[in-house]
């Protein structure tokens, strides 16, 4: 009978830790949307560039810390694999984006952003040795690659965007050559 009472209070406890930390997860989701909207607006109202950037560094400290603590809430190493996949597909957006729109303002933070997750995405394949994604993910990086080739043709040869566009095209070689390796 006590053992039933522990176990009861042991799973009351964990209850309250998941649907606190859903509320949590919640929460950050609505501020994120408030900070998005504000930095919308303040990029249409405002005359000022540097307000419209802090806007979207606070949102984007938002989006990292949502990610972060909903990877924490994928348990399998297959779900995180899945969900790293999708945010790198999700910076290469950013990305793709910055560059179309000339938001040169961006590039350089995003670009770096993007090439963080696929070497993380990279790591974790070969960390849990995931040899049934590394096909997926090798054919994602040639898919990146080729696009990440285009974003690379609209700028002058040399310049610095370019140079960042080329050292995303070369992370992206090396990764794909580490996941090759992995046996």
């Amino acid at each position: 009978m006590i053992n039933l009472m522990l176990k009861l209070q042991t799973i009351k406890k964990n209850l309250k830790l998941f649907l606190c930390s859903l509320l949590f997860l919640f929460t950050l989701s609505l501020l994120n949307a408030n900070f998005a909207n504000a930095s919308d607006i303040a990029a249409t109202e405002s005359s000022s560039q540097s307000a419209t950037i802090e806007n979207v560094h606070l949102s984007n400290i938002v989006d990292r810390l949502v990610e972060r603590i909903t990877m924490l809430f994928k348990f399998s190493t297959t779900d995180k694999i899945n969900y790293q996949m999708q945010l790198t597909e999700k910076r290469l957006g950013e990305l793709d984006y910055a560059v179309v729109n000339d938001r040169g303002d961006l590039i350089e933070e995003l670009s770096s952003r993007y090439s963080t997750y696929v070497g993380n995405l990279t790591e974790m394949i070969v960390k849990n040795k995931a040899l049934d994604k590394k096909q997926s993910v090798l054919d994602m990086y040639n898919r990146h690659s080729k696009i990440v080739d285009e974003l690379d043709k609209k700028f002058e040869a040399n310049s610095g965007l370019w140079l960042l566009m080329e050292h995303d095209k070369n992370y992206l070689k090396i990764y794909s050559d580490q996941l090759k390796d992995l046996h």
